[in-house]
C-alpha cells in the first residue's frame, strides 16, 4: 500500500461477503509483515482506533478455510485522513505463499468514518455495462476499476412448462430469463423459483408472463423466497400477480434476491 507519506494508517479492514453490508472478519486471525497496534484494531468497528505501517508493507487475515469475498472495505483513521492508502493491491492466497492480485485500486479518496470499497471483478459495483451482441450468447461486460470484465454470459432458458404449479430452476445462475405462456384452461398457477443466487450487486432475474390467445390467466408467487412487490406493498409480502389478462397480453416479472427475500417489480 502507498500514500503519500512515510507510514500509511487505517481504522477498518473488512472482507464482505454481502455488498454494502458491514462485515468485520471474524474466526480466522491478522496477518502483517509489520505494524502497530495488533492487527485486531481493523475489526473492532471502531473508527477512534487505528492500525499503521509503512507504506510498503501489507495487512490481510486468514480466514482459515475457504470463503467468499465480494467487496473490501477500508475505513480511514480520521485524525490522519490523509495518511490512508491512495494506491493498492488487493490479493488472495489458498496457502500464504503464493498471492494472486484480484483488484488494483489507484487514486483512492477517504472521507472520516466512511468506506472506501474496493472493486473485485465480478463481484462488486458495476459502474457502466453493455451486451457485447456480436455472438450468442451475448456477454453482459462490466466496468470495473478502469476495466472492462466479461461477466456471466446472460442464459436464457427455454421457456417453462405451464401447468397447475410451475418450477423455476435458475441453477446457480446470477442472471436468467425465461417464459411461461399462460393457458386460459388451467386454473391459478403458483410459480415457484429455486437455485437463486444473493444478489451481490448485480444478480436479477427475469420471467416473461404470456396470455395466450384467449387470455384470462392467474398466477401467483410460490415458494423460493419471501415476495415483495414494492407496487403492492412496501412493508408487507405478497403473492399475488396483478396480470393483465387480455388475449396475448404480457408481462415481465423482474426481481433480485437477498438470500432468503425476493424484490419483484412486475410491469
Amino acid at each position: 500500500m502507498e500514500d503519500g507519506g512515510t507510514n500509511w494508517e487505517i481504522s477498518e479492514l473488512q472482507f464482505r461477503a454481502v455488498a454494502g453490508t458491514i462485515q468485520a472478519p471474524s474466526g480466522g486471525s491478522w496477518l502483517s509483515t509489520s505494524g502497530s497496534p495488533s492487527g485486531n484494531v481493523l475489526g473492532d468497528l471502531n473508527f477512534g482506533s487505528y492500525f499503521q505501517t509503512t507504506k510498503t508493507q501489507s495487512v490481510g487475515y486468514d480466514f482459515g478455510s475457504p470463503v467468499t469475498v465480494v467487496e473490501v472495505a477500508i475505513a480511514p483513521y480520521c485524525t490522519y485522513v490523509l495518511d490512508s492508502p491512495s494506491s493498492f493491491n488487493v490479493q488472495y492466497s489458498d496457502d500464504g505463499t503464493t498471492w494472486t492480485t484480484l483488484s488494483s485500486v489507484t487514486s483512492a479518496s477517504y472521507s472520516c468514518s466512511t468506506y472506501e470499497l474496493a472493486e473485485l471483478p465480478g463481484t462488486s459495483v458495476i459502474y457502466n455495462f453493455y451486451y457485447d451482441t456480436s455472438a450468442i450468447p451475448y456477454t453482459l461486460w462490466g466496468y470495473l476499476g478502469g476495466t472492462y470484465y466479461p461477466i456471466t454470459p446472460y442464459p436464457s432458458y427455454a421457456p417453462l412448462t405451464d401447468s397447475s404449479s410451475v418450477t423455476w430452476a435458475v441453477n446457480g445462475a446470477r442472471a436468467a430469463s425465461s417464459t411461461l405462456t399462460l393457458a386460459h384452461g388451467t386454473s391459478t398457477r403458483a410459480v415457484s423459483v429455486t437455485g437463486l443466487v444473493p444478489g451481490g450487486g448485480y444478480a436479477s432475474y427475469d420471467i416473461v408472463l404470456k396470455q395466450d390467445a384467449t387470455g384470462g390467466a392467474a398466477a401467483t408467487l410460490g415458494t423460493g423466497c419471501t415476495w415483495y412487490q414494492f407496487a403492492v406493498s412496501h412493508t408487507a409480502p405478497t403473492t399475488t400477480l396483478a396480470l393483465t389478462t387480455t388475449a396475448n397480453a404480457v408481462d415481465i416479472l423482474s426481481f433480485s434476491y437477498d438470500g432468503t427475500n425476493c424484490y419483484a417489480v412486475l410491469q
